[in-house]
Formats: structure tokens, C-alpha cells, sequence
């Protein structure tokens, strides 16, 4: 089915690429294809639905079940769905994704959702479940729960940090789908105040512009106080999907959404919420590649303590670092520490220590990365020789060990 745009985002399907790769999905998948893992009978969980929650049926709720299906057809989604109702007070909806192939696929509806929306606004939640099936969600989830059963337990914290903000992106998409399934953008916007705040807008005369203009000043001020931070969740704010929503009805061209979603997803991506934290990558990989190169040879030792030190501060160090790398990495290195002391002078020991604890990265001290050190330290922190080799002396008797190979 064409549209307009494209409902899906670049930045998420990049990002389950990569989050695919590192998990050696390609292996992983053949794994879970041979021991069953991919798929299984529903057919216990398909019983226990019947029993304990009503299921839409076109024979018993007519109109209803018109409104839902209408959705299915309207967004191309040829497999068959199945939508029941659970007695819940919470305005919420749920797809089943371990559903067996071949089998109807089950949308969950709450009773508060459904009492809650009109049935324009229940064709966006519905419209929204299908869109992570048409999106092609399920696979990469089912792989990421064969790795990491335990999903709290999911290491290192990058790939957590990473697979959360996958799931806010497909969130996104998701969102797009549920829009094209009304084609209104004020019925969506509806939909979401109804789900944030709990009311049901009946006599209230809610001005639905008005709150997108609002909700725009609110996602500015969290934009600009540094609070949209990635954090745990695995959805965005609902200003955020609010204003990624009018972009994407409202835009004049690809161009034009393009640069709003780059911008809203660059919000998103943070880790850190302070100022100091934004400029921390910076720092951290300007003196990283000052250092790794001072012998001429980087190791990759050098390379993952670089990264693996931006990923505290920054979802996409690799970025960082390339980035960092084509400039000035001398003039990024001077520039990011003095703004880095302005804030936070406390500071100054533990991002000397960075300094000295990358020349040991690699079990091996080079007299070019140690004088490189040394320079840094006089030159740039104002310590003295004999407080530089203080330093180095306590770093050394701390941490530092020969490597294997060096006594073979």
C-alpha cells in the first residue's frame, strides 16, 4: 500500500540492524529455528483467552467488530486478527506476539479503552497494534527474549540502553500507522489526551488545536531542560509522539519530516541530562584518539576503552567518535575540558585519570603515549611533572599488568 510518506523511520530500522547484528542474529535465528524457539502452540494460551476474556465476535457485537476489521483491511494486513475484550480499568490495548504462525493474530482490547473511545479513536489504538506487526517487530523480539530471558538482567548496559530506545522508535512507527488508519490527526491527539489524563472528553469542548500548540511549548521546555533522557522506558512522552505525529500529517515534504524527526529522535537519544554529560563525548574521544595516537599505531584495546567509556554518556559512540575524528580532535580536546572545568572544576582529577588510565588500555606502556600523557597533564591541567608522575605511579601500582603474550 503507498502512502504519503513512508510510515517507517530509517533511524529504527538501522538500529535493529545493528542491535540483530550484535546479537549474531543471523546464527541465533537458525538456533531458535531448530529447537523450536521461533514458534509454538498456542492453543493452551488460545483456551485460557476464551474463558477469561470476551472475544469480539461479528455475530454478537456487529458494529463493533466492523469498526476493528475495517482497520485490518484498510492497512492491507491480510493475516486474520482475532480482538477480545479484558475487564480492566486501565485505558490500554496489547498485542500477543508469540502467537502461532499461520493463526489469527490477537489484539486485546481493555474495557476502559473501548468504553473511553469513539470509534474513530478506537481505529488509531487498533491501527497502532497493527503497525508494530506491519513494521516486522516481532522477530527481532523474539530473538532479543531468546538472548536475554531475563530482560532486567540485559548486558552490557548499551544494548539495554539501545534495545529500549529501539522500542520508543518503534512506538513511533507504530503511531503512523495508527494515524493512517483514521487519516485525522485531531482524533488521534484526542486519543492519546484520553489515554494520558484518564477523561473522557464528552461535554468538555477540548479544543484539540489548542492542546497541539500546548503540547508544543511543554516538549520545548523539556527539550530545553535537558529532561527528554532516554532513561528505562520503551515509549516516548506523549508530547514527543504528539509532535512526531503532526509532523508527519502536516509536512510539505520528505525533506521537511526528515529534519523534524532528527531532531525529535536526537532529544530522545539522550542518556545524560546534565550539561556537563553532553559534553563529556566529546572529551572523551577528542583525548582518546590523542592519546591512541601519539605512537602511531592504534590498538583496538584503545578503541573499545574509548567507546565503552562514551556509551555511559552517549547512545551511538561510534557517532561520536568518527565524528570527533574527522574535525580537530586537539581543538575539540581544549575546548570540551575548559567548558568541562567552567561547570564542574571538581572534576579535574578524574579526567586527568581517563587520560592516564587509556595509556595502560592495552597492557603496555609506550614511552610516546607517556609522554603524550605527560604533556597533556602540564600543558592542559596545570599539574606539575612531579604530580603528573604521582599520578601515573598510583594508576600503575592500581591497575596496570603485562599482558599474557608479553611472557610467552
Amino acid at each position: 500500500m503507498r502512502y504519503r510518506f513512508d510510515p517507517q523511520l530509517k533511524q529504527e530500522k538501522a538500529l535493529a540492524a545493528q542491535i540483530h547484528d550484535a546479537l549474531e542474529g543471523d546464527v541465533i535465528d537458525q538456533v531458535m529455528e531448530y529447537t523450536g524457539a521461533m514458534e509454538f502452540d498456542d492453543s493452551a494460551m488460545r483456551a485460557h483467552l476464551a474463558v477469561t476474556k470476551l472475544r469480539i465476535e461479528p455475530e454478537v457485537m456487529p458494529r463493533l467488530y466492523s469498526v476493528l476489521e475495517e482497520v485490518r483491511q484498510n492497512l492491507g494486513f491480510e493475516r486474520e486478527v482475532e480482538f477480545y475484550i479484558t475487564n480492566s480499568p486501565q485505558i490500554n490495548a496489547c498485542t500477543y506476539f508469540g502467537t502461532t504462525k499461520g493463526r489469527p493474530l490477537i489484539i486485546d482490547l481493555n474495557s476502559a479503552l473501548i468504553e473511553m473511545m469513539s470509534e474513530d479513536e478506537l481505529k488509531f489504538v487498533v491501527g497502532h497494534e497493527l503497525g508494530h506487526q506491519i513494521d516486522g517487530n516481532d522477530r527481532l523480539n523474539k530473538l532479543i527474549r531468546f538472548v536475554y530471558p531475563d530482560l532486567e538482567g540485559m548486558s552490557p548496559l548499551l544494548m539495554r540502553l539501545k534495545v529500549n530506545f529501539w522500542q520508543q522508535l518503534c512506538e513511533l512507527v507504530a503511531d503512523r500507522y495508527g494515524f493512517l488508519a483514521v487519516g485525522d490527526l485531531a482524533t488521534c491527539v484526542s486519543a492519546f489526551f484520553k489515554m494520558h489524563s484518564g477523561l473522557n472528553l464528552k461535554g468538555m469542548n477540548i479544543d484539540v488545536h489548542a492542546f497541539i500548540r500546548h503540547n508544543r511549548e511543554t516538549l520545548r521546555h523539556v527539550t530545553e531542560g535537558n529532561v527528554l533522557s532516554l532513561s528505562n522506558h520503551d515509549h516516548p512522552l506523549d508530547a514527543l509522539r504528539v509532535e512526531a505525529l503532526a509532523a508527519f500529517a502536516f509536512s510539505s515534504s520528505q525533506e521537511e519530516l526528515d529534519g523534524i524527526m532528527s531532531s525529535l529522535i536526537s532529544a530522545m537519544a539522550r542518556i545524560r541530562t546534565e550539561e556537563v554529560d553532553m559534553k563529556l563525548p566529546y572529551f572523551i574521544s577528542a583525548a582518546g584518539l590523542i592519546i591512541a595516537n601519539a605512537d602511531g599505531n592504534v590498538s583496538q584495546q584503545e578503541v573499545e576503552q574509548i567507546l565503552q567509556t562514551i556509551s555511559s554518556f552517549h547512545l551511538f559512540p561510534k557517532d561520536v567518535l568518527d565524528e570527533v575524528a574527522k574535525a580537530n580532535p586537539v581543538e575539540i580536546f581544549t575546548r570540551s575540558l575548559s567548558e568541562i572545568l567552567n561547570l564542574r572544576p571538581d572534576m579535574k582529577p578524574a579526567l586527568f585519570r581517563f587520560v592516564v588510565d587509556l595509556v595502560m588500555s592495552d597492557n603496555k606502556l609506550n614511552i610516546k603515549e607517556v609522554n603524550c600523557m605527560v604533556d597533556i597533564g602540564t600543558r592542559f591541567f596545570g599539574y606539575t611533572m612531579e604530580e603528573v608522575m604521582s599520578i601515573f605511579a598510583g594508576a600503575i601500582r592500581e591497575g596496570f599488568r603485562p599482558s599474557f603474550s608479553a611472557l610467552c
